[in-house]
Order: C-alpha cells, then structure tokens, then sequence
C-alpha cells in the first residue's frame, strides 16, 4: 500500500492509502481517478500512534477513543470535588 498524502495539522493524523486491489476485469473496467480504493483515509492517535476508526478532537489533537477516556480521567480526577460535582451536575448541598 502506498501513503498518497497527510492530513493535520502539524501532525500525521490521517494517512490516505492507495489501496488498489486490480479487480478490473473486461466486463467490470478499473474507475481510475473515481475509485473508492485510491484515496482511502487511515486514521491514526496523535497519542499512541495506533490506527483507529475515528479520533476525537482535544485540544488541537487527534485522539483515539481509548486515549480519549484516559485523558478525561485524567483531567477529572485533577479537578477538585466542587469541580467534579459541578461537572456531573451534581448539588452538593442535597448529598
């Protein structure tokens, strides 16, 4: 497979593949420029660097679902209780 090209910025996000598998036979000829096999997108975590099916945008990054779950861990355990009610809308005064 061939990298046709790059999208991100700043980053290797989405590598497009030519994924050509010669099935063109006489009475099904090859589409050329309109085959879906030409361009495929691959997506990749700006993280791990793991292909993925789809990313999730934080902060300017691309990330994979499970990159995505240990960095809102993350950010939530670094929050305060107030912080972690308010965010679950949770009213502290009724616990």
């Amino acid at each position: 497979m061939e990298v046709i090209g790059y999208k991100g910025e700043g980053c290797k996000t989405i590598k497009y593949e030519n994924q050509c598998c010669d099935c063109a036979v006489p009475a099904y000829p090859c589409t050329g420029s309109d085959c879906p096999l030409l361009r495929v997108p691959i997506y990749y975590c700006d993280y791990c660097g793991r292909n993925c099916n789809s990313l999730y945008d934080i902060e300017g990054e691309q990330y994979c679902e499970d990159c995505t779950k240990k960095y809102l861990k993350e950010v939530f355990e670094d929050l305060s209780v107030e912080e972690q009610a308010q965010v679950l809308e949770v009213d502290m005064r009724e616990v």
